[in-house]
């Protein structure tokens, strides 16, 4: 699921109709372009997709320490390269990347092969979401096998496939707000169906803690509002889509809510589809000491306890964010009782098929104990530390942000620092912001909007803080340059350091000279 601002949901419904089309190819000259020369899909889909000019720039000059110092940094992606030395270290080994002759053919299951199901049915089965630093996080109540999983290109392919299999075209998924950008197009694109966007009570006052404000149980309450104004504008609301913990706010969704969830899934027979990419990147922070165990619905009696039918229960992650490989681009479905839909995914699930040294490598790390348990650990730590760095930085400077103990990042309210006020004009507000991200961009880093991810409140952006040490440093005094601070607070502070409390990866030992430049 990369985070690419993607174009703006909308229902099938939009699609030019035949009519339309012809009048408009007879009383035009045909574009330069071609969308004239594509079908009615085609050209909708080129109509719409269109890639912000600001992230335009940033793709066209991005930061590299080594080869482009002077490069826009992007503090706007959910990548998280603080343990990226170890990883590349320990993926480039000698005999890490075991290919056989069958890896050069066909998978033994199309889409990929039995060996990778195996490792990661073994992953929800033996390891539990916290381990190894706890195991408050329980385990699937029913053992994962090779035949409840799916594999894709990403988790963006997985939900691809996953809505077009539920829903029809115009079906109606709720959603609740702010919510992931790209699910705009993951769901939408192919799919056709449409976001039921759920307005969530977000607390006036920065500071507060989500999962006991806008993600508490009593919050249910505006989904089924949603699912009424959906159902009286003629929309059927096929499924509940659920980011847990959630992007962007990284926020732990307590299981009372979760549960209660469920139930309205039940209520309505709707599809529960739970997006746990980030189950195995929550960590305790000085903000949040007592974070909300995470509760996958994996774990839950859906039956017994909301009267769901588990038919209608689906979890999707990935290897990108909780292993830090956005380039494997190996999505997971895990679907336990409805196997006519495992089939419904592997029909189309031939159109994305995962590449076998990237599966080989996934398969070599989570068969192997050792790393694995020093990397998630470590990566948790290195998390939460990336965090406290990034927050003290925000109090100092005061900027006000929301808590956040999972995931890659952080909601800053900028609002104060770029002149928006309470009440200011929608119009207004929206333009300062915008003028904002053209002056972040101009100072060399991208943080991103919050009308990305459907904001309600013009001014909060995404800070991505899983960054090296230098890269964060140099983020956050680019970041400080953009809202022209009187006083620089970054310049001042020490470097962020990793290893103070950490321990070295299993295999660590002299780093080869041309690993250090290929890792810079």
């Amino acid at each position: 699921m990369a985070d690419i601002p993607a174009a703006s949901a909308a229902p099938a419904s939009s699609a030019p109709d035949l009519s339309t089309l012809t009048a408009a190819v007879s009383s035009a000259t045909l574009s330069d372009d071609g969308s004239a020369t594509l079908s009615r899909r085609g050209e909708h889909g080129a109509n719409t997709f269109q890639l912000p000019e600001g992230l335009k720039r940033l793709l066209a000059n991005m930061y590299d320490p080594a080869t482009n110092p002077q490069g826009i940094i992007n503090a706007g992606i959910a990548d998280n390269s603080l343990c990226r030395d170890e990883l590349l270290r320990y993926l480039l080994a000698p005999h890490r990347l075991q290919l056989s002759p069958a890896d050069l053919t066909y998978a033994d299951r199309f889409t990929t092969s039995t060996r990778l199901l195996e490792a990661i049915a073994k992953l929800f089965n033996e390891y539990s979401p916290d381990w190894p630093d706890t195991t408050h996080s329980p385990r699937p109540r029913k053992e994962v096998t090779v035949d409840h999983i799916a594999i894709a290109s990403g988790a963006t392919g997985i939900l691809d496939e996953l809505f077009w299999n539920l829903c029809d075209e115009g079906d109606g998924v709720l959603l609740s707000t702010p919510y992931y950008n790209a699910f705009d197009n993951d769901l939408t694109s192919r799919a056709k169906a449409q976001v039921v966007p759920v307005h969530l009570p977000l607390p006036d006052v920065a500071g507060e803690r989500l999962d006991k404000t806008a993600f508490a149980r009593e919050t249910v309450a505006a989904y089924e509002a949603a699912y009424e104004r959906a159902a009286k504008q003629g929309v059927r609301v096929r499924a509940l889509l659920l980011c847990n913990p959630h992007n962007p706010t990284g926020t732990i969704i307590p299981r009372e809510t979760v549960i209660a969830l469920a139930r309205l899934a039940a209520k309505r027979k709707m599809h529960f589809v739970s997006d746990e990419i980030y189950a195995r990147s929550c960590f305790t922070t000085t903000d949040v000491p007592d974070p909300a165990v995470f509760h996958s619905i994996l774990s839950v009696d859906v039956d017994k306890e909301c009267g769901l039918d588990p038919a209608y229960v689906h979890v999707v992650t990935s290897a990108s964010k909780d292993f830090a490989v956005n380039g494997f681009r190996l999505g997971v479905l895990v679907s336990q009782h409805n196997p006519a839909l495992l089939r419904a995914m592997a029909s189309v699930g031939l159109l994305s098929q995962s590449a076998s040294p990237a599966a080989s490598l996934w398969h070599t790390w989570l068969c192997d104990e050792s790393f694995l348990r020093w990397y998630l650990a470590e990566n948790r730590r290195r998390l939460a530390r990336a965090y406290e760095y990034t927050v003290e930085w925000a109090r100092l400077a005061g900027v006000p942000y929301y808590p956040s103990n999972a995931g890659f990042f952080v909601m800053l309210d900028f609002s104060a620092k770029i002149d928006i006020t309470p009440g200011m004009d929608e119009k207004e507000a929206a333009r300062r912001e915008e003028e904002f991200v053209d002056r972040l961009l101009d100072c060399g880093v991208f943080v991103a909007p919050g009308a990305q991810y459907h904001h309600p409140k013009k001014g909060w952006f995404r800070f991505t803080f899983s960054m090296q040490p230098k890269t964060l440093k140099l983020a956050l005094e680019r970041t400080e340059e953009a809202l022209r601070l009187d006083k620089s607070v970054e310049k001042n502070r020490p470097l962020l350091s990793l290893d103070s409390g950490g321990t070295p990866a299993p295999d660590a030992g002299k780093r080869q000279s041309w690993i250090q430049k290929l890792v810079g």
